[in-house]
């Protein structure tokens, strides 16, 4: 009982935020080298960012002049500060560059900065380990706010339970959702978004089912085999995320491997956290008569958020929404 008291805990933490899923948490600029010195900017920002009074909007050095739909760096090139106006602080962004003779730099801009300054020494192929680092993050960032998929594992941890049935269910989620991002992002497999979000938010209507259900079924028996199935679909969601991003295609396959690091890395910390949490044993917490109640009705609220978002994606395909 005592795991169950911390991940009814953990659960109603995660209930009381926002229930937009595949919120991406950061936005992205690319700026590309058309002819040399003249740049064609690309400013995608976050949902969050565009809901702001005040337009985020980012800026190039002073000497980068606006020419129609270009910037004009002249012969100086890309050299000096890359700014944002009305950036909130802790706000996110992902900034690559594309030079005309094929080099790349990706930088992540976290926390309190406010600014990248490049040098002449940047126009080269950004360094393995800034491309590590920055889809790493994005990876983490892209787990943790997307309740959709946070559900779907916190649904599968109640309807298994700590244990070696765990861990194969996760193994198998994991392998499944990496297989199906890597052939999309590669362009083996497309399909479109839509019905994707669709049926990520079923497979949370699913799982929350089955952990309602007392009797033996298939989900129960061989939940490492549902996990799998569904995983595949949650892949391409993850990849239309990263989609958003794009990956550098000097180095598509570290950038790739570094997005899907940071999702597990994700996914493993809630595992964990739920876990110390359950060694904690605080007994008193709710009181045991007070418990199944309780968790019962976080496996309806789960549930309840994957049928809202069922109705909305599908009402949304048709143009109903």
């Amino acid at each position: 009982m005592s795991l169950h008291r911390e991940l009814l805990f953990f659960c109603l933490c995660l209930l009381s935020q926002t229930v937009n899923a595949h919120a991406m948490g950061s936005s992205f600029l690319h700026i590309e080298e058309q002819s040399p010195g003249k740049f064609v900017l690309r400013w995608v920002p976050d949902k969050g960012l565009k809901s702001l009074a005040t337009a985020v909007e980012p800026h190039l050095p002073q000497h980068c002049k606006p020419r129609s739909l270009i910037v004009d760096c002249g012969t100086k090139g890309l050299v000096g500060p890359i700014s944002f106006t009305n950036l909130p602080l802790h706000a996110d962004v992902v900034v690559r560059v594309e030079w005309l003779n094929g080099n790349q730099l990706t930088e992540f801009l976290a926390d309190d900065s406010q600014s990248i300054i490049l040098t002449e020494a940047d126009n080269g192929a950004g360094s393995w380990y800034q491309v590590l680092f920055s889809y790493t993050l994005i990876g983490i960032e892209h787990i943790l706010t997307g309740i959709d998929h946070l559900l779907f594992v916190l649904g599968l941890v109640i309807l298994v339970g700590y244990g070696r049935r765990l861990l194969w269910t996760i193994t198998a989620f994991t392998l499944a959702h990496s297989l199906t991002l890597a052939l999309s992002v590669t362009g083996l497999v497309s399909v479109s978004q839509t019905p994707v979000e669709i049926v990520i938010a079923l497979s949370i209507m699913l799982v929350a089912a089955e952990a309602l259900d007392t009797r033996v079924t298939l989900a129960r028996n061989q939940p490492w085999l549902v996990a799998f199935i569904f995983g595949l679909v949650h892949g391409l969601g993850f990849a239309g995320a990263l989609r958003e991003v794009g990956l550098p295609e000097h180095a598509l396959l570290l950038s790739l491997f570094s997005f899907n690091l940071g999702v597990e890395l994700g996914q493993l910390t809630v595992v964990l956290g739920l876990y110390g949490l359950s060694l904690l044993g605080t007994r008193k917490f709710i009181p045991a008569v007070q418990l199944r109640p309780a968790l019962s009705l976080v496996i309806y609220l789960i549930g309840g958020f994957g049928a809202y978002w069922s109705i909305s994606r599908t009402s949304a395909m048709f143009g109903l929404g």
